[in-house]
């Protein structure tokens, strides 16, 4: 929505982002698309998603493009869950992330 300086962005990126479904990309193609949607920050201030209500900062972007390297490098929390009756690993303990 230029009109607002707002990005749509539902369950593409979010806080959480979800990618342990079938459907769901890889953690690499994540990466990529984080990648090219910086490229159009200057456009948007808040974005919307599926989550967190609904709207929350652009610095989400930054915020999944930083756990979706940490995982590439096999740096992040790696915490094993059970997620929608599927085994998953979370990127991060919220407890002790900080903004």
């Amino acid at each position: 929505m230029p009109e607002l300086k707002t990005a749509i962005l539902g369950d593409a990126c979010a806080n959480p982002t979800i990618m342990n479904q079938d459907s769901s990309g890889t953690v690499e193609s994540f990466r990529e698309g984080l990648i090219n949607l910086n490229q159009h920050r200057s456009e948007f201030n808040s974005v919307l998603t599926q989550h967190s209500n609904f709207g929350v900062p652009s610095f989400v972007v930054d915020h999944n493009l930083y756990w979706a390297e940490q995982i590439l490098l096999n740096k992040d929390d790696r915490f094993r869950i059970r997620l929608g009756g599927i085994e998953s690993f979370v990127s991060r303990n919220k407890r002790f992330f900080h903004q």
